[in-house]
């Protein structure tokens, strides 16, 4: 048996710019189109494009639809059994919430919901779990294009910051800043990641840093308590990942000295700006969050009791509702006319009591199964700490379940279900470079203390086919 070569330095620098290699083509591909569908609901009620007519979610949807056609048939499509799985499990949940159509009471909001559930949400699950997660290259031009539109969503939000004169919470492109802070979270962690796991320059780390840094100032002057505590358990995501996990052959030194640096040195960097810029005013998201500690529980549960809009009052009224049918539910879009007696839009903002409340025992249940089986694919902890794309998933969707917990509908939340589908991601790809070789870097002698001195199997051949392949993408 021949003794397995020695990955060096040069070899591991090459590998670290796959993820700039894919900017370039990132702009004409399946995966430019699904996130702009993604995230359209935050910029589409700009008066900038107003000139478009017809609404950018359908245009969105229709061209990542043909897009993933093209796909299909140029690359083909590889299912194995635990996308089946999944795949199997969605299309049981989304149908069981169609069928509920059939119960419920509601008609227009119901007939709405049943089509942007079904369709869109569905649609999110199924292009991640069957087209992006098959090809490792995919999922990192996914985070690379949600940086992308992250920058963007961040200048407007500092030009909107600098026009009102800061303290309030800001509303950006005509969208709130729920949606904001939930598309700038985990893009700031996607860049966390790769600082922590990928940068090598001391230009690249520089720039990266000082993007993360742009991101925190940006969730801490939106105004969007949850969309910061989300993305602030991202981050204990990959604490937790990374002193849970023993036995891993990335670095826990090093990636503690580089998530200390980077969490703690973006807050002083943030601190520091503010002080510059001379504000007399706590950011916006600091103030609300510190009105909710002044209050304290008492005030949680006295605001339950006195505004029947508030999200405690809205937690009760499912809760009482899923008690009338506990196993069935009532139906999609059913809440409204529990909650107001009016059939328009409105749901409890917890995506669990959601669908406890018009889906009952039996959709909660299968929407159970579906997590179960996307975090059986993504595997065991062990396997997710010698892998850092798994290591953003599981932040990514930490931040996301954070979020659906305390805002929105399943519409609204189809980011969460996205991320479900990238779980589906194989351990062992087509052409990347990182996919065959022993997941990552270790430490090593003093000569190069950040790489170890072996990387196990790995074959020169199956090198040099992964570069090739990585240069004809």
């Amino acid at each position: 048996m021949s003794k397995a070569p020695v990955l060096t330095h040069t070899d591991i620098e090459s590998w670290t710019k796959n993820w700039a290699w894919l900017f370039p083509g990132a702009f004409c591909s399946f995966e430019t189109f699904f996130v702009l569908f993604l995230f359209a609901g935050i910029f589409k009620s700009d008066a900038r494009f107003a000139f478009i007519e017809i609404d950018l979610t359908v245009l969105f949807v229709g061209l990542s639809s043909i897009a993933a056609i093209v796909v299909v048939l140029r690359d083909g499509v590889h299912i194995s059994d635990n996308r089946l799985s999944m795949l199997l499990a969605a299309a049981m949940f989304f149908g069981y919430v169609a069928l509920s159509y059939l119960w419920t009471p509601g008609i227009l909001y119901a007939t709405k919901k049943t089509l942007s559930v079904c369709v869109l949400t569905g649609w999110c699950f199924v292009a991640c779990a069957l087209i992006i997660s098959s090809n490792r290259d995919r999922v990192r031009r996914f985070m690379v294009l949600m940086v992308v539109l992250a920058i963007w969503l961040a200048y407007e939000s500092f030009v909107s910051y600098g026009l009102s004169g800061g303290g309030r919470s800001l509303r950006v492109l005509n969208h709130d800043y729920l949606g904001l802070g939930q598309t700038i979270g985990p893009a700031a962690l996607i860049v966390l990641g790769y600082l922590v796991f990928y940068a090598r320059s001391p230009m690249i780390r520089l720039a990266g840093f000082g993007l993360f840094s742009a991101f925190v100032m940006v969730m801490l002057i939106l105004g969007g308590r949850t969309p910061l505590c989300a993305m602030s358990m991202g981050v204990v995501t990959l604490c937790y990942i990374s002193f849970a996990a023993k036995q891993t052959q990335l670095s826990q030194k090093i990636k503690r000295n580089l998530l200390a640096k980077y969490v703690v040195g973006a807050l002083i960097s943030v601190a520091l700006l503010f002080t510059f810029l001379g504000t007399d005013r706590l950011p916006a998201t600091l103030s609300r969050l510190g009105k909710v500690y002044a209050n304290g529980l008492d005030g949680f549960i006295a605001k339950a009791e006195t505004n029947g809009h508030s999200r405690p009052a809205m937690f009760l009224e499912a809760v009482q509702m899923w008690q009338e049918a506990p196993i069935l539910g009532s139906g999609i879009g059913s809440f409204p006319l529990f909650y107001v007696n009016r059939d328009v839009r409105g749901f409890p903002h917890n995506i669990i009591l959601e669908t406890l409340a018009e889906y009952g025992i039996l959709g909660t249940a299968l929407l159970g199964l579906l997590f179960f089986l996307s975090f059986r694919s993504l595997g065991p902890l062990k396997t997710i700490a010698n892998d850092p794309i798994r290591i953003i998933i599981s932040m990514m969707f930490t931040t996301a379940i954070c979020n659906a917990m305390v805002s929105g509908d399943m519409s609204d939340n189809r980011f969460m279900f996205a991320v479900l589908g990238l779980m589906a991601m194989r351990k062992y790809g087509w052409n990347s470079y990182e996919e065959n070789s022993s997941h990552l870097v270790m430490p090593s002698d003093k000569r190069h203390p950040h790489f170890s001195k072996r990387v196990q199997n790995v074959g020169q051949g199956r090198v040099q086919h992964c570069a090739d392949s990585a240069t004809r993408s």
